[in-house]
C-alpha cells in the first residue's frame, strides 16, 4: 500500500545560495516583487534563464561562426527617467541620442557601451528642461550589464521654478493617484471637463495647493468615473490637452457675457465676448430656441453667426443691431441665467 504524504516533485530546489545585495539592489528587487506579484526567488530563476538562454546562444555562434544565421536583438535602451524639477517620469529612449558605440571582447563575446547625452530635453509635466548624459554597458549580446545616468537640472533658467514646482507636484501626484494609468503622460488622457464653477471672490484654492482661484472646474475620469474639484484652468493647461484648453476658454466665456448682458453694458458682437466657438455653443445648448421662434433656433443662430463674421461692424444696420439685442436679451441672457444660476459663488 502506498504511503500517504507530499508527492515527490521531480523539480526539487536542494541547491542553495546565499547573494548579497546593497540598498539599491534590494529596493530594485522589492519593487518588481511587488509590481509582478512573484516571489523574490522566482524572479531570480526567471533572470538566471534569461541569461543562460542569452549564454547559449552566443557560445553557439561563436563555434559555429555562423554571423548570418542568428540575428540577435540589443537590449532597450528605453527607460523611464524622473524629472529633476517635478520628479515626474518621462519616457526616452537614449538610441536616439547615442553619440558613440564602443565594442570589446571579452569571454562571451562582445561587451558594448552605448555613451548617450541629451541636452535640453523638456519634461512632459511641468515643462523645465534638463540634462541626461551617461551610458549603458551590453554584454553578453542581448543582455543588460550596467549603466551609469546622470540627470542635471538647467541652472540657467531665469524664473524660479521652486514653488511653481511644489503645485506642480502635487497637482501631478493628485491627478496620478485617481487615475489608471501610473504614468503622467498617459493619465492626462483619461480626463474630461465635467462641469465649471465661478467664484467671484477668487477665495478658493486649488488641488494643487494653489490659491485664489477664480473659475473651478471639475474633472471626471473616463475610464472609473473619478471626479476631482476644484482645479483651476492654470493646472488644466499643464495637461497638454487643445480639446480642454479649448473648452476652459469657452467656459469661462460665458460667465464673461451673462456678467456683460446683466450689467447692461453696450455689447457688440465682437471677439472681447463672442467667438464662432460660443455661437455654436449657445446653439447646441437650446440658448436661441424661445417661444419668438417657435422653439427652432437655427434661424437666429445663422444671423447672428452672420453678423459676428462681418469684418466691418459698422455696416450693420439699426435693424439688424436691434435683432442683436434682442436676440441678447430675450435668448441668450435667460438661458446663460438659468444655466450659471447655482454656479456663481
Amino acid at each position: 500500500m502506498a504511503g500517504k504524504g507530499r508527492p515527490k516533485l521531480d523539480d526539487k530546489r536542494d541547491n542553495q545560495y546565499r547573494v548579497r545585495l546593497n540598498d539599491e539592489e534590494d529596493a530594485m528587487l522589492d519593487y518588481s516583487s511587488r509590481a509582478t506579484g512573484l516571489p523574490k526567488s522566482e524572479i531570480f530563476r526567471k533572470a538566471l534563464q534569461d541569461f543562460y538562454n542569452n549564454t547559449l546562444l552566443n557560445e553557439y555562434e561563436t563555434k559555429q561562426q555562423y554571423e548570418d544565421v542568428w540575428e540577435f536583438d540589443h537590449i532597450s535602451l528605453k527607460r523611464v527617467i524622473k524629472c529633476p524639477y517635478c520628479d515626474e517620469g518621462n519616457r526616452i529612449d537614449f538610441s536616439d541620442y547615442i553619440v558613440n558605440e564602443t565594442s570589446y571582447e571579452r569571454q562571451m563575446g562582445a561587451e558594448i557601451a552605448y555613451t548617450f547625452q541629451c541636452h535640453d530635453l523638456e519634461c512632459v509635466c511641468c515643462g523645465h528642461k534638463f540634462f541626461v548624459d551617461g551610458s549603458i554597458h551590453e554584454y553578453p549580446l542581448g543582455s543588460y550589464e550596467s549603466e551609469q545616468i546622470e540627470i542635471r537640472k538647467i541652472f540657467s533658467e531665469k524664473r524660479s521654478i521652486a514653488m511653481d514646482s511644489a503645485y506642480v507636484r502635487n497637482l501631478i501626484m493628485t491627478v496620478i493617484k485617481h487615475s489608471e494609468s501610473e504614468y503622467w503622460e498617459d493619465a492626462v488622457t483619461e480626463w474630461e471637463i465635467d462641469d465649471c464653477e465661478e467664484d467671484d471672490s477668487c477665495s478658493s484654492e486649488c488641488i494643487c495647493g494653489k490659491e485664489n482661484i477664480k473659475y473651478l472646474y471639475t474633472i471626471r475620469n473616463v475610464l472609473n468615473g473619478n471626479l476631482l474639484f476644484p482645479i483651476g484652468s492654470s493646472c488644466i493647461k499643464k495637461f497638454n490637452r487643445t480639446d480642454m484648453n479649448e473648452e476652459t476658454v469657452l467656459r469661462e466665456s460665458t460667465f464673461k457675457l451673462l456678467h456683460a448682458v446683466e450689467d447692461n453694458r453696450y455689447l457688440s458682437l465682437s471677439t472681447e465676448l463672442f467667438s464662432r466657438k460660443l455661437l455654436r455653443w449657445l446653439y447646441d445648448k437650446g440658448a436661441f430656441d424661445t417661444p419668438y421662434n417657435q422653439y427652432d433656433g437655427e434661424e437666429d443662430y445663422e444671423f447672428m453667426l452672420k453678423m459676428f463674421n462681418k469684418r466691418d461692424k459698422s455696416t450693420i444696420s439699426v435693424k439688424q443691431d436691434k435683432k442683436i439685442k434682442a436676440i441678447l436679451l430675450n435668448s441668450i441672457k435667460p438661458f446663460l441665467q438659468k444655466t450659471l444660476a447655482e454656479k456663481i459663488r
